[in-house]
């Protein structure tokens, strides 16, 4: 298995006596989809804050195409531009003021700098489910909750990764809108062999989109293997407490698992 994203035994505390992530290990195949998943307050973001540089790990390696990297200052160029991360709030993620074209050519600015490789701001677009050259000119504040998120999705496209973590970029949005989020993954998953990190608290997402799944539960992976596994027989009781949670719909209804987890 060729292994793009790896963590080894990862630690880290606040404060120096709260410990958020305990011996944290996982493994993102090239060309695979997984998720994260656990209740808020379990680790997922501080995990993946630290994957992009954003923490430091109290202890323990993070490993990206078998090399080791520190926080974000002391990452190459390649390695940030290799490993993208979509935030949860596309209203925060994106100025305002700013119009579509020059959210996305400031990453096309930085990679001319360095001869790096990019991809065009209106096929990142495209691929992004935004065609046509008038959003260009489009201001961010004018965009939808859904729209915006898609501009996200295309800025971190120009850099031509391997890897995007994308953390519950989904959350803020309706479900027709994150279900069309789901299938734009897919589509770069399948047609350009991009790799993703999910973290996700909706039950139709992970089972139409991801293929493995880790389970992380106050800081620790309790859980890990392929999805049609995890969804229809999770070994462990958190697992099997957590989806429980995740059936449940507005009204009081439940999906029932046997269709939710059928497989494809």
């Amino acid at each position: 298995m060729n292994i793009l994203l790896e963590a080894v035994g990862l630690n880290k505390k606040f404060n120096g006596n709260t410990t958020v992530l305990n011996n944290v290990c996982l493994k993102i195949r090239r060309g695979g989809i997984a998720a994260l998943i656990g209740e808020s307050g379990g680790g997922k973001t501080t995990l993946c804050r630290v994957f992009t540089g954003l923490e430091k790990a109290s202890s323990g390696k993070v490993l990206f195409k078998g090399k080791e990297l520190g926080t974000l200052r002391g990452r190459s160029f390649d390695d940030c531009a290799s490993l993208q991360y979509i935030f949860q709030d596309p209203y925060a993620a994106l100025e305002e003021e700013s119009t579509v074209s020059s959210v996305l050519q400031e990453p096309v600015n930085m990679c001319s700098r360095r001869g790096r490789d990019y991809m065009p701001p209106q096929e990142a677009l495209t691929w992004a489910g935004l065609a046509g050259a008038a959003f260009l000119g489009r201001k961010i504040k004018t965009l939808s909750g859904g729209q915006r998120q898609r501009v996200s999705l295309a800025r971190s496209l120009i850099t031509r990764p391997d890897l995007i973590i994308a953390d519950e970029c989904t959350a803020m949005l309706d479900a027709q809108a994150a279900a069309e989020i789901g299938r734009i993954f897919k589509k770069l998953n399948q047609k350009l062999g991009l790799s993703f990190l999910i973290v996700t608290h909706d039950a139709q997402f992970l089972y139409q989109v991801v293929d493995y799944i880790y389970v992380l539960h106050e800081g620790a992976i309790v859980e890990a293997g392929p999805k049609d596994r995890v969804l229809n027989i999770p070994s462990a009781g958190y697992t099997r407490e957590y989806m429980e949670s995740m059936w449940e719909i507005e009204g009081g209804g439940l999906i029932e698992q046997d269709h939710l987890c059928q497989p494809q």
